[in-house]
């Protein structure tokens, strides 16, 4: 095998190479003499640095990492019952309950004066004064219950004698039959009023 030529300027000058052993020998050699010199050099002591001792360095990673999350709280449930706020009622205007209840005692007693003995009329009559007496008593009560300003009494006894000599009139000129008719046709009308209005 062709190792080189002498005239070729890539080959070493001495050649053919040495034997691996004693390149390895003589690196040996060369390392035990640098050894020794360094043995022969004073020994410096340098002092040792704790971490103490160099400046904290922020961390270049803090900038992106999330804030800690807070722990979950528990829902927060009340131990003791809210005070209620009590709402104020409101008072309905005029007197339509008491002018429709008139109404219809009227309707009922004439409708019925010929049909029903006299005792029975004038307990028809008393049970009629006794319902306003009561609702009277019941409108007091609640203007008291509920703070509302006084309204005029007037009203209650003015229907109860009106009601009562409005049933005799009617039952005496225009008669049972009529009256009847005439309150199926008025009960009509405002049956029509309520389901369009109501």
């Amino acid at each position: 095998m062709d190792r080189g030529r002498p005239d070729d300027p890539g080959t070493p000058e001495s050649w053919p190479p040495p034997d691996p052993g004693a390149w390895r020998a003589e690196a040996a050699g060369t390392a035990e003499a640098a050894g020794t010199a360094e043995d022969a050099r004073p020994t410096e002591v340098w002092p040792r640095h704790t971490a103490d001792h160099w400046p904290a360095l922020p961390d270049p990673y803090d900038a992106e990492r999330p804030p800690p999350r807070e722990p979950a709280r528990p829902p927060l449930r009340r131990l003791t019952p809210a005070r209620l706020k009590p709402i104020v009622r409101e008072r309905r205007p005029g007197f339509w309950g008491l002018a429709t209840g008139t109404v219809l005692f009227v309707m009922a007693a004439a409708g019925s004066a010929e049909y029903v003995s006299l005792g029975v009329r004038f307990a028809e009559h008393a049970v009629f004064w006794a319902l306003v007496a009561v609702a009277a008593l019941v409108s007091l009560h609640r203007e008291h219950a509920y703070g509302w300003p006084p309204k005029p009494r007037w009203p209650w006894p003015f229907a109860a004698v009106v009601g009562t000599l409005a049933a005799e009139l009617l039952a005496l000129t225009a008669g049972s039959a009529l009256v009847i008719a005439g309150s199926l046709v008025v009960l009509a009308v405002l049956l029509v009023l309520v389901l369009l209005f109501g």
